[in-house]
């Protein structure tokens, strides 16, 4: 096998830094409701930090873990997010820092799971979290929420 590398007859290419393919708030509900244990998968959501809760340390069978829980939503539904582990030093400064209002959390590559009838997103190895990442999704977000008269509630 060989490989041959060219340069580009384009003026300007880039391959994005990023690259999500968002669910929708009401797809992630319909697949948690399709759930069972044997099912995989891993998506990418946007959305408003609604609500987040203080560091919590949980003891496990498996010793002390890292525990922060936020309530994610997209202006119309909200969803559950339970993050697990040293990713909870990324939403930490959610706490500390002054950020732009509303807050809008990307979060990549998480797992949906039914919990006691609730739909809730945790995180797995994959996952990163970003907070008002500079990409288009976010942008059209925060002018949605504008133009819908969107009023933030998150009191941290």
């Amino acid at each position: 096998m060989q490989t041959t590398v060219s340069r580009s007859s384009e003026a300007y290419c880039d391959i994005p830094r990023y690259k999500f393919e968002f669910a929708q708030m009401d797809e992630i509900i319909q697949r948690a409701e399709e759930y069972n244990s044997e099912q995989t998968f891993a998506l990418d959501v946007i959305g408003v930090v609604e609500n987040i809760q203080p560091l919590q340390i949980v003891n496990t069978p498996r010793g002390t873990v890292r525990l922060i829980r936020i309530i994610l939503g997209d202006g119309f539904q909200s969803i559950s997010i339970h993050l697990w582990g040293d990713i909870t030093n990324d939403v930490l400064p959610i706490h500390h820092d002054v950020l732009e209002r509303p807050v809008i959390l990307i979060l990549s590559s998480v797992i949906v799971r039914n919990h006691s009838g609730n739909v809730v997103l945790m995180n797995i190895p994959a996952t990163s979290v970003y907070t008002h990442l500079g990409v288009q999704a976010v942008f059209n977000m925060r002018e949605r929420l504008d133009r819908d008269g969107y009023e933030d509630m998150l009191d941290v």
